[in-house]
């Protein structure tokens, strides 16, 4: 009996939490990941890629600049700048991005991006996928 309930404890600790409601969730790997999908995100015109992440993502901060300039907005994940943009697999920056073919959205935070994408990615990444 003791041994039959230690390994049902040993395996509901070894599970992973999934993704409810749109919150993050961790995968096996242990990257910290939230996926975002056309519905949950809200395109209507806007044409600003990273205004239409603000408030969806935690950890994730956008930073208006002045309206007096043309400076794109900046965004922050965990305090962090310089972030990887990929839409399907291509490096791209963000005011190239046309939100209108945009199917899903994962960012991921943190140094974690790095061992799957480089050093690029050391601060995270934002990996786009569009309707195809």
């Amino acid at each position: 009996m003791k041994i039959k309930l230690f390994i049902v404890i040993l395996f509901l600790f070894s599970c992973n939490t999934q993704k409810i409601n749109n919150y993050s969730f961790k995968n096996k790997d242990g990257f910290s990941i939230q996926k975002l999908d056309k519905e949950d995100l809200n395109f209507s015109r806007e044409e600003n890629f990273n205004k239409t992440l603000a408030g969806k993502v935690s950890g994730l901060q956008i930073l208006d600049s002045s309206s007096s300039t043309f400076e794109l907005n900046e965004v922050m994940i965990r305090g962090e700048r310089n972030i990887l943009y990929l839409v399907d697999g291509i490096k791209m920056e963000p005011n190239e991005i046309n939100t209108s073919i945009i199917q899903s959205v994962k960012v991921i935070k943190g140094p974690s991006a790095a061992s799957l994408y480089g050093n690029e990615a050391v601060n995270g990444a934002i990996l786009i996928s569009t309707k195809r």
